[in-house]
């Protein structure tokens, strides 16, 4: 059994003993169930000396503080949403035959995070990041996970702080 915690404490727990489809089941802090399916594991090397598991929702059904049903990916295709407690949404990941496509992030606040589009399970496309205060953060271009192009870094204030090129794809 693992569990992992979430920033406003609750926590999804699932069976994990290797790689492949298991069951889960994500709680509020208050221990209602916010989200519960089945999830396809495989072992990231995010560190060499660590893999850890990570995955997409194969099934999943994602219940609303007040225990409505919000969203629902059924045989990996949907749309799993996650909101605090107190109804603030903030995850949203499109799902099309078990393959990411565009992903959602909000703070705490409501104010979008940052989104980002997916092709064949890599980052793709345009990329974008807000400041808690709804500022733009940072502006670029994803090429299968890659950066290209040029990035921009602004401060809280929306002034531009920093740029990089990363060049044009190989």
């Amino acid at each position: 059994m693992t569990d992992d915690f979430s920033d406003d404490g609750g926590h999804w727990r699932y069976e994990f003993t290797q790689p492949g489809i298991n069951e889960f089941t994500g709680y509020y802090p208050d221990g209602t169930v916010r989200e519960q399916g089945t999830i396809l594991i495989s072992m990231v090397d995010i560190l060499p000396s660590m893999p850890l598991p990570d995955g997409d929702p194969v099934t999943s059904q994602c219940f609303k503080p007040d225990g409505s049903l919000g969203s629902e990916v059924v045989d990996g295709t949907g749309v799993q949403t996650i909101w605090l407690a107190d109804g603030t949404k903030v995850w949203e990941l499109h799902l099309k035959n078990s393959s990411r496509v565009h992903l959602r992030s909000w703070h705490d606040n409501g104010q979008l995070n940052f989104e980002y589009g997916f092709k064949d399970n890599h980052w793709h496309g345009p990329y974008v990041r807000y400041h808690r205060n709804g500022q733009l953060q940072t502006q670029g271009q994803y090429e299968r996970s890659e950066k290209v192009g040029i990035w921009t870094y602004y401060d809280e204030q929306g002034i531009v702080a920093s740029t990089e090129d990363h060049g044009t794809p190989e």
